[in-house]
């Protein structure tokens, strides 16, 4: 591999002194990607065997599109930091790395243009940092709006400058923990979902998890902490785009009924695979995936456990009642109490979907004080939805529950307004009782979005990645790894 780069003027760069520190790995499918279609393959000429296409359109602004490889550690002032990757761009293609801080506005301490070859490069940015930083703040960051496609391998951030010998050494040896592939998978009524398995390196067969998103258009990415930590104890973990999102074909539709379909295809296919062993499957799924992965653990030929997070158990007209009261509580506090504001919900939804219905309860509503006039085409929009309502009315997720023979854990949290557990807790272990080896489990301080809140800020949750809470990773992945039979060390 070639190594080219045209290093600016400004780049501060300290002599080569003790042997360089491995800081930070960030594997080929580990870049976060801005601005373009992402694909994870399988490459031999990469190291580690694995690499993500990333399809940047080509502009005139290099910030269109790009990619970043966080620091795993701090950054302290004064000392020299190197980023070194691996890249194969079109030849004669300008792609611009940096060390920076990875927050608006964005401040640079080392900057390289480099020149793609058309093969796999392997290339390098060092800098020396300007002032300290936090665990994950700074990041090595590649322009790729001027660029064109780009295939990306892995990147490696050191405390120091290598050596052309050093960095021999970490091509030869580097060994990722797992390789991604990008895989389409075909579901019901034609329609293709665009899905990434990740496997554990070693000698399989491993066993693995499906991992579903709740509510909503979901895509991949969602539950990175969990597969991570799964597939750091050899367990393969496969996550999709939901039906209508992301790169996933067709219309969306929260039926239920057809999710767990389009789970159970995810299922057949990591039946299918030689490196998967097929009697060690579970299905994961958050909030509404939590009900689709109950219906596919009580369906037939189901897989061989399943995690339900923070899911529903009581019925779906009756949690969508729940849901509205608490929505007008929270959006409108000074229209009246949860129990007030029930009471007008059981109305709506008696109602909906019927318009003229709708509209004469919400008439009403307006006039009583239920909800303000600039509030009343929204809800009259979302109660006559004739395809998505009917969908969440028609759940029963109790009946699943109660289908269900196979190893199973519910998870509940108590600060979760959505799913309250003051319901819907009693409600999953009345439904378990005849399934002895089904777990049920509720964290005090846990939201809907699988965290611990910091804040009273009801935002938080946002700029938080799900499952970043200590307890509720080691609750569902040592289940988790216990159940799939995954040994020690």
């Amino acid at each position: 591999m070639r190594l080219l780069a045209l290093v600016l003027c400004f780049l501060i760069v300290a002599p080569a002194g003790d042997a360089a520190e491995v800081v930070g790995v960030t594997p080929a499918d580990g870049w976060s990607i801005y601005g373009a279609k992402v694909a994870h393959l399988r490459d031999a000429g990469a190291p580690g065997g694995g690499a993500t296409r990333v399809e940047a359109t080509l502009t005139t602004d290099p910030w269109s599109s790009g990619a970043t490889a966080a620091f795993a550690g701090g950054v302290k002032a004064g000392e020299t930091y190197t980023g070194v990757f691996w890249l194969r761009a079109g030849e004669g293609v300008r792609i611009s790395a940096l060390l920076l801080t990875n927050a608006p506005p964005y401040p640079t301490f080392a900057i390289t243009e480099s020149i793609g070859s058309g093969d796999w490069q392997r290339l390098m940015v060092t800098g020396v940092a300007k002032a300290d930083s936090e665990a994950g703040k700074d990041a090595l960051a590649l322009h790729l709006g001027r660029a064109g496609p780009v295939t990306l391998g892995p990147a490696i951030i050191l405390r120091g400058i290598p050596t052309p010998g050093e960095l021999d050494a970490l091509e030869k040896t580097y060994k990722p923990d797992r390789i991604a592939e990008d895989v389409t998978v075909a579901a019901s009524n034609g329609v293709k979902l665009a899905a990434t398995l990740r496997i554990p390196m070693g000698a399989g067969p491993f066993p693995a998890i499906v991992v579903v998103g709740g509510s909503g258009p979901q895509v991949r990415g969602a539950f990175r902490i969990l597969q991570k930590r799964m597939l750091s104890v050899g367990v393969a973990t496969l996550e999709y785009d939901k039906r209508g999102s992301g790169e996933s074909e067709g219309p969306s539709n929260e039926r239920v009924s057809v999710l767990a379909e389009d789970a159970r295809a995810m299922v057949r296919l990591l039946r299918s695979r030689p490196e998967i062993d097929p009697g060690r499957i579970a299905v994961v799924g958050h909030s509404q995936g939590g009900m689709v992965a109950a219906q596919v653990a009580g369906g037939t030929n189901p897989p061989h456990a399943a995690v339900l997070l923070l899911s529903p158990a009581i019925p779906g007209r009756e949690h969508t009642i729940d849901q509205i009261a608490r929505s007008l509580v929270m959006n409108f506090p000074e229209r009246g109490s949860y129990d007030v504001q029930r009471g007008f919900a059981a109305r709506l939804i008696a109602a909906a979907p019927d318009r003229a219905l709708v509209e004469a309860v919400v008439a009403s509503g307006v006039r009583d004080g239920r909800i303000p006039q600039e509030a009343a085409e929204q809800v009259i929009t979302a109660l006559t939805d004739k395809v998505q309502l009917p969908a969440a009315l028609e759940r029963k997720p109790f009946e699943d529950l109660r289908r269900v023979r196979i190893p199973l854990l519910a998870v509940y949290g108590g600060k979760d307004a959505l799913v309250r557990p003051q319901e819907n807790v009693p409600a999953a272990r009345k439904a378990l009782a005849g399934n002895p080896r089904a777990e049920i489990v509720l964290l005090p301080r846990l939201n809907h979005a699988l965290q611990v809140p910091l804040t009273d800020d009801p935002e938080e949750w946002r700029t938080r990645p799900a499952m970043d809470g200590v307890e509720v990773l080691e609750r569902v992945a040592g289940w988790l790894e216990k159940t799939l039979g995954v040994k020690p060390g």
